[in-house]
């Protein structure tokens, strides 16, 4: 089976390269115009049976954009949330970067699946999560599956279902409303097709790199 994945649209604290993490944040202007870019690409998928999304809001409204195109109905799926940043979500980055906690972001940022931020959740944890909530389900879907989810909940879940070690998880972003694509089968490892498309974005989103705990 084909499983998209997509990344919700940008927010203010997108823009403002704040994390978010668990925090419900809406989103901005250009996300929901993202977030309808996105269903008219999506559009033209067919065989797709199910959509799951995080439950958290920026998420939920991409993937109702989304499958109002399709003719399906989003289902929020619990397990598929951003990651909990803890004590520094809702904190500007470079504020973090050039006070004293800067040295324990810069080694969460050196990409570390086991760091985390002060009362928060690391990457490893992220990825057992959300292949939890979502590997039961692959098995039963007649057809393909889409899911619309967050920068880090998303990347460890591509690094899990890939079965791929999670030290690799920053040599790729996942920009705002970006799809990427596997082949998934349940007996073994699934295969990447496409990674961090925005091409049917009309303004590139750029916010991947180290800003994609969805700051």
């Amino acid at each position: 089976m084909l499983l998209y994945l997509i990344r919700h649209g940008e927010t203010v604290w997108n823009r403002e390269h704040r994390f978010q993490g668990r925090l419900d944040m809406p989103l901005n202007e250009t996300g929901l115009r993202q977030a309808r870019q996105l269903a008219g690409r999506m559009a033209g998928v067919t065989g797709v049976t199910r959509l799951w999304c995080s439950p958290l809001q920026r998420a939920s409204v991409t993937a109702d954009q989304i499958a109002a195109a399709m003719g399906l109905t989003s289902e929020p799926l619990p397990g598929l949330e951003e990651i909990d940043m803890g004590l520094w979500a809702g904190r500007p980055v470079p504020e973090l970067l050039s006070g004293p906690e800067g040295g324990a972001l810069r080694h969460w940022l050196s990409g570390d699946p086991d760091a985390a931020a002060p009362e928060g959740e690391c990457l490893r944890a992220v990825g057992r999560r959300t292949s939890a909530a979502l590997t039961p389900l692959l098995a039963n879907v007649e057809g393909d599956a889409a899911v619309v989810a967050h920068g880090l909940s998303l990347k460890a879940l591509i690094f899990a279902l890939l079965d791929l070690p999670l030290a690799y998880c920053r040599l790729f972003d996942l920009d705002n409303a970006s799809l990427s694509i596997l082949r998934w089968e349940p007996s073994a490892p699934a295969k990447l097709l496409l990674l961090n498309d925005t091409g049917h974005l009309d303004v590139p989103s750029g916010n991947g790199a180290f800003w994609e705990a969805d700051v």
